[in-house]
């Protein structure tokens, strides 16, 4: 017995009664055996099968225990098949792969039975595998129905290996439709958005005007909206508020007053239900700010942090005043440096008794005179309108000596009496 590993040839010499004679014998070795295997189909759902083929050899044996060169599987899992080949003394070996995949679970959404109007337009998606086939020859995951009788819809989904079929019943009616309405936000401030939106119908159309599932409003009032809606055959309304919390005005003074004069402070205030305050021109923060503007300033204040969060702003004019310039005009050369008497207390004019006011644009000039001097003084004032009167001037002074240094407003009436306004009250001259 040999096992040769390589070609070789043998000889054999035998011998009897002194007579011998010699055989040869040639024992070639071959190759290892090529074997070719295929799988088909190489991918299976669980439960199906597949025709395993091989082929190079003369006897077959399988890992599985089955034998010839076609055998038929029913895997559960995924797994490598082994096949062995025999042929004079030669053996061969090889493998193939199978593939077990799931079968998919198709879901179609809407996933319960639903009522649609006659002619409604409905939206069905299904998902869950890579291509889909529905019973009514569309294909893709999307399809758009508008039934007019009670349907049952079939989708067939498939991720190439195994499908898998998933149904829905569509039934058709008529009558009023279920619509719901939600505003966002419900409470708006005043001069606030809020937008509407509506679910449950194909078409809409609002008490505004607008039309279509959602609008944006801003009511000054709390207002009720009302949608009315269509699908196909079928109607239906719904209403929802939006309330609106309407911010109470925030007040501003100044004191001592709205007039100043220039490098003097004012105290500007603000007063409303609100819990912050922000001044503009760099004012400050807070409901009291000191202001010392060097010309005539608007201040606006905002106002936030009301009861439902509303905010609002109010403005005021902060009027600076020039300080006044004295101007001293002499007519009496001969008065020398000292001049006394420009009011004569025992004239004979009683009009060079007065002290003459007169504004021209936003000068106030200031003139006396006893016919031999003339005494101007004229000063920057905020007037609305151009004019002259005279007043007494003892009157005028016996008043004045009772206000202290402070802005005042003089006002006159049609019989051309005189009255001066302080922050301490009114002052009748005339």
């Amino acid at each position: 017995v040999v096992s040769p590993s390589v070609s070789t040839v043998y000889t054999v010499t035998g011998s009897s009664n002194g007579c011998s004679s010699t055989q040869t014998l040639s024992v070639s070795m071959g190759a290892s055996l090529s074997l070719l295997a295929l799988a088909n189909p190489s991918v299976v759902c669980p439960g199906g099968t597949a025709t395993l083929n091989v082929s190079g050899a003369l006897t077959y044996t399988w890992s599985s225990g089955a034998t010839g060169s076609q055998v038929v599987i029913s895997p559960t899992a995924s797994g490598v098949y082994t096949v062995y080949g025999f042929n004079a003394g030669c053996s061969g070996t090889t493998a193939l792969s199978m593939s077990v995949v799931p079968v998919p679970s198709i879901s179609i959404s809407p996933s319960v039975p639903g009522t649609v109007c006659a002619g409604a337009q409905l939206s069905l998606s299904a998902t869950g595998a890579g291509t889909y086939t529905w019973n009514t020859g569309a294909t893709g995951s999307l399809l758009v129905i508008s039934p007019t009788v009670s349907t049952v819809y079939s989708v067939t989904g498939s991720n190439g290996a195994c499908s898998n079929t998933q149904s829905i019943a569509i039934s058709v009616g008529s009558g009023s439709l279920t619509l719901q309405v939600l505003a966002n936000p419900a409470t708006v401030c005043a001069g606030g958005s809020a937008t509407l939106n509506a679910s449950g119908a194909g078409s809409y159309t609002w008490n505004t005007g607008q039309t279509g599932p959602l609008i944006t409003v801003s009511p000054s009032l709390s207002t009720v909206y009302t949608v009315t809606a269509q699908n196909g055959a079928c109607w239906g309304s719904a209403t929802l508020a939006v309330q609106v919390n309407t911010a109470s005005p925030v007040q501003i003074s100044a004191w001592p007053s709205d007039s100043i004069c220039s490098g003097r402070q004012a105290t500007l205030s603000a007063t409303g239900s609100y819990s912050a305050y922000t001044w503009s021109s760099m004012a400050g923060t807070g409901s009291q700010v000191v202001v010392s503007p060097s010309t005539t300033v608007i201040y606006t204040v905002f106002a936030s942090g009301a009861p439902g969060g509303c905010s609002t702003s109010a403005s005021m004019a902060l009027y600076v005043l020039s300080n006044p310039l004295s101007v001293l005009s002499i007519t009496n050369s001969g008065c020398g440096t000292v001049c006394t008497g420009v009011i004569n207390a025992n004239t004979v004019l009683p009009i060079l008794e007065d002290f003459l006011f007169e504004i021209d644009g936003k000068t106030l000039s200031v003139v006396a005179t006893d016919l031999e001097t003339v005494m101007r003084v004229e000063m920057d004032v905020e007037s609305k309108t151009d004019g002259k009167i005279c007043i007494p001037a003892r009157i005028l002074i016996d008043s004045l000596k009772n206000i202290s240094d402070q802005p005042l407003t003089f006002n006159t009436d049609k019989n051309f009496g005189v009255e001066i306004t302080s922050d301490n009250g009114k002052y009748k001259v005339m």
